[in-house]
């Protein structure tokens, strides 16, 4: 059972970047679905031993985590901890399945897996991100399926069809038939390619154009306290956008990423006019006059940026709130228009747990003197579409464009408003990263976006990957790694329907149904089982 689940879990960790090896996903979890094909699991902690291999799988697969800050090291540990679960729950629920249920089992590993993957995207905040259809990213055709199911569709075929290669291997007891995977492997795959030829086919572009420029600084940041290298990355910017508009000043947009829009102070802005402040209490006042000094010179730096650009910008910052005695402070998007007046912005509305805020911080303020990421962050309650000559932008930050039912439920809220976006944008920082294969996985992330929603999608990263994705998943213009770039690229709108936008996750919401079936059935006979019979035994099926 060891070497079958060690096998899985070296061809899983080396279909992810930075191997990238696709096809090896096509197989990886043969060696998994083999154990759940057994009759009898060996008898002594066989479930230790599945969870020990894939922690020791995920600590490598999210090595990445760890790079920020030596305490990041230790949030690694526990993330992997808990992804680790999932193999095996996949095991344990896919054997439930066939054999008490006695289901086939080309039919219980891709709902038993596409379930498992639903869950881990929406508890705890969801971390839908290497999900096993991600692993394809480079694979067009067989993407295109994401605008039903969404990328967990992905991950439902390339596991049935492991489930296909894993039942034409021999096994004793059980009657050897090549015709049925074949068939079913055969059937999946040509329908899946037909619909993604169909879907590469059609032109998605439509009306409306926008020239804009995506500028890309390469600074690692860390939690150092140092905002002399603030600074620097502030100038970096204003350079890169001067030399971008030297080079062509027909811009509709320029486009910086998150938290960039600094100075020679942490990237600040504040609401104003504050509530009336008592008369009688100086501190206030003291902070009121701070408040109105920042402000002020959040309002130089934009109007200086913009007559820089000579064209209206989007850029990423802090916004601080005080109001009736409760201070707040967001992660925004901020749009500055020509004349460098700064007319809207976004706060994000999926922090980053443990890198944005901690779990009960906003009860227990002490536990912020345990990290070093200071104050948390306050989570932003709507989207935003900005107006850019007729073309509708709705932004996002950093890795909310990972989440994909937040996307979608974005879009959607959008479009009841009657602000549906033409193009999507997402700023975000990966220079905690330090260009290591974070970068792949976050890039595959917004592939997946595109063609689940059927928008242009384009990037401002520092560090990169700064990117310009179609409404088909291509990369029409793509920055290089941990290195300066200015990306020129012209986006259309697309007049392509996303059926994922109507329906959603129904699909693999149906398939994590049957999971949590599966396992509460299974619960359920072990509280009424009289304890003094031993469990059922199971054969094959």
């Amino acid at each position: 059972m060891g070497l079958l689940a060690i096998g899985s879990a070296l061809m899983a960790w080396m279909a992810f970047p930075p191997w990238a090896l696709w096809p090896l996903a096509w197989i990886a979890p043969v060696g998994w679905i083999r154990i759940v094909a057994w009759s009898e699991l060996p008898r002594k902690y066989p479930y230790r031993i599945l969870y020990a291999i894939a922690f020791l799988q995920w600590v490598v697969m999210i090595q990445w985590v760890r790079l920020p800050h030596w305490t990041a090291g230790i949030g690694m540990c526990f993330l992997a901890a808990y992804l680790a679960i999932y193999v095996p729950l996949f095991i344990g629920v896919a054997r439930i399945m066939v054999h008490r249920w006695r289901w086939s089992l080309l039919l219980v590993a891709p709902i038993a897996w596409t379930g498992l993957e639903v869950a881990r995207g929406y508890l705890f905040t969801g971390f839908a991100l290497m999900l096993l259809g991600h692993t394809q990213v480079s694979v067009l055709p067989v993407l295109q399926i994401a605008d039903l199911f969404g990328a967990y569709g992905v991950s439902f075929l390339i596991v049935l069809v492991s489930a296909c290669f894993e039942r034409l291997l021999p096994m004793r007891g059980r009657e050897s038939s090549i015709a049925v995977p074949v068939l079913v492997a055969f059937v999946a795959l040509a329908a899946t390619l037909v619909y993604g030829g169909m879907r590469l086919s059609v032109d998605s572009s439509d009306g409306e154009q926008l020239k804009v420029a995506l500028i890309q600084g390469s600074f690692d940041t860390q939690f150092d306290g140092d905002y002399q290298r603030n600074v620097k990355a502030f100038q970096d910017y204003v350079r890169l956008t001067q030399k971008a508009v030297a080079d062509q000043s027909d811009y509709d947009l320029v486009i910086w990423p998150e938290s960039m829009f600094t100075a020679n102070e942490p990237m600040v802005t504040y609401d104003v006019p504050l509530q009336p402040i008592p008369e009688w209490d100086q501190s206030l006042q003291e902070l009121q006059q701070r408040v109105d000094q920042m402000a002020e010179r959040t309002r130089d730096k934009a109007r200086w940026i913009a007559s820089e650009a000579n064209a209206p910008l989007i850029v990423g910052g802090s916004w601080e709130h005080l109001q009736d005695g409760t201070h707040s402070r967001y992660n925004a998007a901020m749009l500055i228009e020509k004349n460098g007046e700064l007319t809207d912005r976004y706060f994000k509305m999926h922090p980053v747990m443990f890198g944005e805020y901690l779990p009960l911080g906003g009860w227990i303020p002490s536990l912020y003197q345990l990290s070093p990421m200071g104050q948390g962050l306050t989570a932003g309650l709507h989207p935003k579409s900005f107006d850019i000559d007729g073309v509708r932008i709705a932004p996002s930050i950093c890795f909310e464009n990972t989440v994909p039912h937040l996307m979608r439920r974005q879009i959607k809220t959008l479009a009841q408003a009657g602000q549906d976006p033409d193009v999507l944008v997402t700023i975000t920082n990966d220079g905690w990263f330090w260009g290591s294969s974070a970068l792949d996985v976050h890039l595959a992330c917004a592939v997946f976006r595109a063609i689940e929603l059927r928008r242009p999608l384009l990037i401002a990263a520092n560090t990169g990957f700064s990117a310009h994705i179609d409404a088909d998943g291509r990369l029409a213009a793509k920055g290089p790694r941990r290195e300066e770039a200015i990306l020129s690229t012209t986006v259309n709108r697309s007049h392509l329907e996303s059926p994922y936008l109507l329906v959603g996750d129904l699909f693999p919401g149906l398939c994590l149904l049957i999971v949590v079936v599966a396992f509460g059935a299974e619960g359920w006979n072990r509280v009424k089982r009289p304890k003094h019979l031993p469990p059922k035994s199971v054969s094959a099926s």
